[in-house]
């Protein structure tokens, strides 16, 4: 009902301002590069928030309609920003028990190819749609083993 979507997306607000807050030591004087002006930030995604591709915020691509904090950060092939900002989210993830994230690149899931060498033969990249996750301040590989 609309007070129960109302109440969520006020608890998603208060979430995306402790979380930025958090972040917000590190994010401050960041030079993002050109085109990046966004730099990090966050939105609450709801089941009624709209698709769309030109928007710097996405749905989940494989869970739509599920309540959740998301964001895009543009940033071209510049690999040293991919992984501060997998290093923001392992921040969040290890201060704010019970935050999962995911990190999807216009490759996929840049974190299990980079994972490559060492996820078991058995886990197919190709059909492993959000085999890996941030919790805890940890990479998790459904399937795989915990790395720290």
């Amino acid at each position: 009902d609309a007070q129960e979507v109302e109440s969520l997306a006020l608890f998603l607000r208060r979430e995306r301002a402790r979380i930025l807050e958090a972040v917000e030591p590190f994010t401050r004087e960041h030079l993002w590069p050109l085109g990046a002006a966004e730099g990090f930030d966050l939105r609450a995604a709801l089941p009624d928030t709209p698709l769309d591709a030109e928007s710097p915020f996405l749905l989940c691509s494989g869970r739509p309609g599920v309540p959740h904090l998301s964001g895009r950060t543009r940033f071209g092939d510049d690999a040293e920003e991919e992984w501060f900002v997998v290093w923001l989210l392992l921040l969040i993830t290890k201060k704010f028990p019970g935050v999962t994230a995911s990190v999807v690149d216009p490759d996929g899931q840049f974190l299990l190819i980079e994972a490559a060498d060492v996820i078991p033969p058995s886990l197919d990249p190709g059909k492993a749609l959000h085999a890996v996750f941030l919790r805890d301040g940890a990479v998790h590989i459904v399937g795989g083993m915990r790395r720290r």
